[in-house]
């Protein structure tokens, strides 16, 4: 029996509390840290700027020689003063600009300007200092200057800084300042060489002020995922603004070590993946998502079902857990029509998820052509690959150790439409890879996102 979910649920809808930035990034506070201390911050459009500076950050590493750095910040503070050294240090935008990389700049002054001048002087900042730009790193700088003119900040600043190891004034940095009334966000430009040695702590915990001044170490494998998990959700929030998506959170990634047997095979290997994703934070969420629904009242204002309301959904919600969330095998391929919102993932072929995935690089091109024009799109290719590609690539390892499902039509499409675009109307569709020894889970929410 075929159960139509949104006849029985209403509209699916996403719980706000699951992409604060503590959720999205997969990685809470410290434990010292005490229950209420900070506000919980959406994964919202604000994130646009930090999501830009640090992959552009890291994309630079990749493609240059001797690359500027850009560290980034964001704090939940009351600027209502100003953005004057006092409050810049009150709300930990300085001294410590970038815990992963022990670097320290004490504020001298902070003078108010227009925000253009401010994304101006970020853009000459890493234009001058790199001597020949990759396609990639020149659009994701245009990216990042037109994001922080769009943020639309109640007042701009620019900070100069002394180093506090030789209490020199330090010249050819830039260090800019953005609010937003209840937040602050910093973004620095630092020459190339004026790193100190990077401490393989979760990145994390410096990422858009996550609160972890000291960081969380991590052996060196474990480290590189966690890198390659952070530049793969910021893609996401990139690409989700250059399709057209309404949802600020329209891709929301999941990497972690799954600790299966890497010697299982065949059934053996199936069976066992499939007792270990039931028992995922990832098939749970999901089902609470199906089920966090809302209905639509004539004044326009949607608010949650009531308890009693959501109880009656019990046998449904049974049936969703063993339905909807399942695994399916190689069987899975004789079905035929394309995916719904009651079907669960099905197993993909290697090849095949290959080639969709290269029909995915154009579909995003074309969408993004659509939503934001030509010269914004051809970034759209690159932020897939950072997205799925990469990550794809790096846990299936040299001898390509893969299994994949997807919630993909019977000719073995995901996130895109019958017409070739991608479909960012479309229901909540996810991508599972599991590897030898890790596992990625990508969700893609189109318009339902938070």
């Amino acid at each position: 029996m075929v159960i139509d979910i949104r006849r029985l649920v209403g509209e699916v809808a996403v719980r706000t509390e699951s992409y604060g930035v503590s959720a999205f990034l997969g990685h809470e506070g410290p434990a010292t840290q005490e229950a209420g201390s900070h506000p919980v911050r959406e994964w919202d459009n604000r994130m646009a700027v930090p999501a830009r500076a640090h992959l552009l950050d890291r994309w630079l590493a990749d493609d240059t020689a001797r690359p500027p750095a850009l560290h980034t910040d964001r704090r939940h503070g009351d600027a209502a003063d100003g953005l004057n050294v006092p409050v810049l240090v009150a709300h930990g935008l300085f001294p410590l600009i970038d815990p992963a990389r022990r670097l320290n700049r004490e504020p001298l002054a902070s003078r108010s300007v227009p925000v253009e001048e401010v994304a101006g002087l970020v853009h000459s900042a890493v234009l001058s200092s790199v001597e020949r730009m990759s396609p990639r790193v020149k659009l994701m700088l245009e990216e990042l200057n037109e994001a922080i003119v769009d943020s639309d900040p109640a007042e701009a600043a620019l900070v100069t800084v002394v180093d506090p190891d030789t209490g020199e004034a330090v010249d050819g940095e830039v260090h800019a300042v953005l609010s937003f009334g209840d937040e602050l966000i910093r973004v620095s430009v630092v020459a190339p060489g004026a790193d100190q040695v990077r401490v393989a702590a979760d990145p994390a915990c410096s990422f858009a002020g996550h609160w972890c001044d000291r960081g969380h170490p991590l052996a060196p494998d474990e480290h590189d995922m966690a890198e390659a998990r952070l530049r793969a959700v910021c893609a996401g929030t990139v690409l989700q603004a250059l399709l057209g998506c309404e949802g600020h959170a329209a891709f929301k990634v999941g990497w972690t070590r799954h600790g299966l047997s890497p010697g299982a095979r065949g059934e053996n290997a199936l069976d066992s993946v499939r007792t270990w994703w039931g028992e995922t934070p990832w098939n749970h969420e999901y089902v609470d998502d199906l089920f966090t629904h809302y209905d639509s009242h004539a004044d326009g204002q949607n608010t949650p079902v009531s308890d009693e309301e959501f109880d009656e959904l019990s046998d449904t919600a049974a049936w969703v857990e063993k339905e909807c969330v399942s695994l399916g095998g190689p069987t899975a391929s004789s079905r035929s029509g394309p995916w719904t919102l009651n079907d669960g993932m099905h197993l993909l072929q290697i090849a095949g998820f290959s080639e969709e995935v290269a029909h995915l690089r154009t579909a995003a091109h074309d969408t993004a052509v659509s939503a934001v024009g030509a010269a914004r799109a051809a970034l759209a290719p690159e932020l897939l690959d950072e997205l799925v590609s990469a990550p794809i690539e790096r846990i299936g390892g040299a001898e390509g150790h893969l299994m994949l499902w997807a919630d993909a039509d019977t000719d073995g499409r995901f996130w895109r439409s019958p017409d070739g675009e991608v479909d960012v109307y479309d229901d909540p569709r996810r991508l599972l890879a599991v590897g030898a020894t890790e596992a990625l889970y990508l969700r893609f929410q189109g318009e339902t996102g938070a």
